[in-house]
């Protein structure tokens, strides 16, 4: 499974103005660093918890189909807002339209794409990313939809990357010094 992100995120899931109130930082001196701590932030919690924090569009590439859960897709980015569209892609390249009517989509935090009653998967004949899944996802449109346990989250982990600048610590390693992993807990995904 690979992942493309199709559309950039048009705001950031945190104000500068807060982080700047945060640190208890006066003038635009360190503006350019610290929206670097609040991008960088921001990927580290994606990349963690799969989530996209603003809504945006991503294309999904499979090389197979499902063959466990119950044939359900699993999608990798959440929480889902809309399945956009399916391509399937043949041996020529050429990439056709799955009808919406063939399967059925789980939005939300556990997004998943299913057949549709009495349907199946289609026959897959590309090789490599042979099924594009053009999907929406994200909590909202700006920071105002961002849950709270994840923007004190953002504001904990964006706190230590600016005291702890220059440390050569591993991504894992500052995670967890900044204390955000109980506030990111609810939003890890479990197998049952």
């Amino acid at each position: 499974m690979r992942i493309e992100e199709v559309s950039l995120k048009a705001t950031t899931a945190i104000l500068l103005a807060e982080v700047k109130e945060h640190l208890r930082i006066d003038g635009t001196a360190e503006d350019g660093q610290l929206n670097a701590f609040i991008a960088t932030a921001e990927r580290m919690i994606e990349a963690t918890t799969g989530l996209a924090l603003i809504s945006r569009q991503f294309d999904v590439y499979l090389s197979e189909l499902p063959r466990q859960n119950n044939g359900q897709l699993v999608l990798p980015v959440r929480p889902l807002q809309a399945v956009n569209s399916i391509h399937l892609k043949d041996n020529t390249g050429a990439d056709m339209l799955w009808p919406i009517s063939q399967y059925i989509v789980q939005t939300g935090l556990t997004p998943y794409v299913c057949l549709a009653p009495h349907m199946r998967w289609p026959a897959m004949t590309a090789q490599i990313d042979g099924i594009r899944i053009n999907i929406t996802a994200g909590f909202g449109a700006d920071w105002n939809a961002v849950p709270a346990d994840i923007h004190q989250a953002l504001l904990l982990l964006i706190t230590t990357l600016y005291f702890n600048r220059g440390d050569s610590n591993q991504i894992h390693d500052v995670m967890k010094s900044s204390g955000i992993m109980a506030l990111l807990s609810p939003y890890k995904r479990v197998r049952l």
